[in-house]
């Protein structure tokens, strides 16, 4: 829970005899400050570079992996690099993640991402679909929103479409265009981090997402600030779907 501010009243009271007395009184503010996020309190992780099975908390029950990247080659052609850890057993349902630095598709990479789907699937492992991150600007969003749909018309429909989302989508993104990613994706995980820290004001855009009728999930990373209280009115919505920590390697 977010801990309470304590703060220092001093109070100058005029005597009888004109001098002064000063009371101070110790008032607890009904504001929680932030605290860092803790591990113990979630479900949900993003499993990126650095970080090894073994460091994944024994009770997650959703992991998002990095698999790799996709981007254009010398000859303007999209090419895919794996990335993260190998396939093998983590009991636990997963969605493979791909950094995408072009909206470029074609056969060879959904191939890839097939072929991996399959490698983590020889092992048992449940593969519930994949979630493509890409900095799409707001003002771009459109032009994301068109690739998405192609996307979601060639990839299996057993498997899940997930994306992550920037938070200035949610107040400045044309509301029709946000709108038409329900008929697309699973969910957006809307990112309240840059790097390892939280955003700053990310405050202001809890209240844009509660109007969201998309299904979405929040972000935060490891260790950064995040007042809980916000995941309460979160839970006010009924498209909100969790929260999702992203990990940081173990020093």
């Amino acid at each position: 829970m977010g801990r309470t501010a304590e703060i220092l009243l001093v109070i100058w009271v005029k005597t009888w005899r004109g001098g002064l007395l000063s009371l101070s009184l110790l008032i607890t503010a009904a504001t929680p400050l932030n605290d860092a996020v803790q591990l113990e309190n979630y479900q949900e992780f993003w499993v990126w570079g650095g970080i090894h099975a073994a460091h994944i908390p024994q009770q997650a029950q959703r992991l998002y992996l990095l698999q790799g990247s996709i981007r254009l080659n010398s000859q303007n052609q999209p090419i895919f690099q794996r990335q993260g850890i190998l396939p093998q057993a983590l009991n636990t349902p997963i969605f493979l993640v791909y950094r995408l630095e072009t909206l470029a598709w074609n056969a060879v990479v959904q191939q890839s991402i097939l072929n991996q789907i399959k490698a983590w699937q020889a092992y048992q492992q449940p593969v519930l679909g994949i979630q493509l991150d890409f900095d799409a600007g707001t003002k771009n969003l459109q032009n994301y929103e068109q690739f998405l749909r192609k996307v979601r018309a060639e990839f299996p429909k057993q498997y899940q479409l997930s994306i992550t989302g920037l938070l200035d989508w949610s107040q400045n993104a044309n509301p029709e265009i946000l709108q038409s990613l329900a008929d697309i994706l699973d969910e957006v995980i809307f990112q309240t981090y840059q790097g390892k820290k939280t955003i700053p004001h990310y405050a202001s855009y809890i209240h844009s997402l509660l109007r969201l009728q998309v299904p979405f999930k929040v972000g935060v990373v490891a260790q950064a600030d995040w007042n809980v209280a916000y995941e309460r009115l979160l839970r006010k919505s009924s498209y909100f779907r969790g929260m999702v920590v992203f990990l940081l390697p173990v020093k």
